[in-house]
């Protein structure tokens, strides 16, 4: 485009071109702009640049020469070469150079979309985080804020339980809680004391648990490994009897010598003698105090029954599939397992010998700690409505 100077002003004055559709006033703004230091700290914004790359792209300049004069003009304020070549081109098709209207604010926790996940969340409660985001539309989170602070929700894994309890069953260990509670408070020869009884079966080789294999490590280190097998077929039945106060009674049956009524009916005759021996008031006076055993056909089998009735032992109503209402199931077998976890004994003798150990190694207290424990979970079975309870 053909110029001529002017000493006197100090300006560059461009001669009329007819294809500049801007006008004089863009024209004068960008060369008073290109000549004033004071000019260009005024126009160091992305709106006067936009007119710049108009007026700059009208007057035959490619791309590239229009982002050189815009980085000596701004310094630093310049726009960068990709919006330069996104408005040069945007200039070419005769679109305008602002901004496009974008979306605004992200969406926020509207009631209409606290009900939408509600809904979602009622059809399927393994929805992911990142599907209801999606179908809300929302960020990933708004939607974490949405689940915790307006729905008050968290995600968990199922749980373990022993059996999936019908209606019956549950009602069945509400029912059988309440009768133990009332044997125990009712005025007329009230039960003071409960006797625990239950087997368990001891592997002379049990892997240890997870967490009793963690160990310290400092960064870096490589985890430690562990052998992954199957338990022993070396094993023994372990039948125990305690109270509060500690252990009356406790044997071993070995491999194939399954628990039968002939069985448990002698092992019920060898803790009697226990009794007799270590809890002289008990034996003395049967009323204060009752047995309580699981359902196994064992314990139902005439003979035993013919025995605690001649005995005049009282029975504690325990319903079926509840080893969370059994101390000996809930506390006392994983007592003394812990310990035996991951040490191969060579032979029963050896495990028998450990056992042992382990088992005198049980603190009174801790008896008397597994006794409040069972009282209260007799509380939590009534209040859970029969179902399996969170551990305490």
């Amino acid at each position: 485009m053909p110029y001529n100077h002017s000493g006197a002003l100090g300006v560059q004055r461009l001669s009329w071109n007819p294809i500049c559709t801007l006008g004089w006033n863009c024209l004068f703004r960008l060369v008073i702009f290109e000549q004033s230091p004071a000019s260009q700290a005024m126009a160091s914004t992305k709106k006067d640049q936009r007119i710049e790359v108009r007026f700059l792209q009208k007057s035959g300049m490619s791309q590239v020469e229009i982002g050189r004069r815009l980085r000596d003009v701004h310094g630093a304020a310049a726009i960068s070469q990709t919006t330069v070549r996104r408005w040069f081109q945007r200039a070419e098709q005769g679109k305008n150079l602002k901004d496009q209207a974008r979306s605004g604010q992200p969406k926020k926790r509207t009631p209409e979309n606290i009900q939408e996940a509600t809904d979602i969340l009622n059809d399927d409660r393994r929805t992911s985080l990142r599907g209801l985001s999606r179908m809300l539309q929302i960020s990933k989170g708004t939607t974490h804020k949405l689940l915790h602070k307006d729905l008050e929700m968290t995600k968990k894994s199922a749980k373990w339980v022993p059996h999936l309890l019908t209606d019956g069953q549950k009602q069945r260990r509400v029912l059988m809680a309440w009768q133990s509670l009332a044997m125990m408070r009712r005025r007329v020869n009230p039960i003071n004391q409960v006797v625990m009884e239950d087997e368990s079966w001891i592997c002379a080789w049990e892997p240890e648990s997870n967490r009793a294999s963690k160990q310290w490590l400092r960064q870096g280190e490589p985890r430690p490994e562990k052998v992954c097998k199957e338990q022993s077929t070396q094993k023994v039945m372990l039948t125990v009897f305690f109270d509060e106060i500690g252990m009356i009674h406790y044997e071993t049956t070995p491999t194939g010598l399954g628990i039968g009524g002939e069985v448990y009916r002698g092992i019920l005759g060898c803790f009697v003698t226990a009794l007799e021996q270590k809890r002289p008031d008990l034996y003395r006076n049967p009323h204060t105090w009752a047995l309580l055993h699981d359902g196994a056909p064992a314990h139902r089998a005439r003979v035993c029954l013919r025995f605690l009735g001649e005995q005049s032992i009282q029975l504690l109503p325990h319903p079926g599939y509840s080893p969370d209402l059994t101390p000996a199931d809930f506390w006392f077998f994983n007592r003394v397992k812990e310990p035996l976890r991951g040490i191969r004994f060579r032979d029963v003798q050896a495990l028998i010998a450990a056992l042992q150990e382990t088992i005198d190694n049980v603190q009174v207290p801790e008896f008397a700690a597994a006794m409040d424990r069972f009282l209260e979970h007799l509380h939590r079975c009534i209040a859970a409505q029969g179902s399996y309870f969170e551990r305490s």
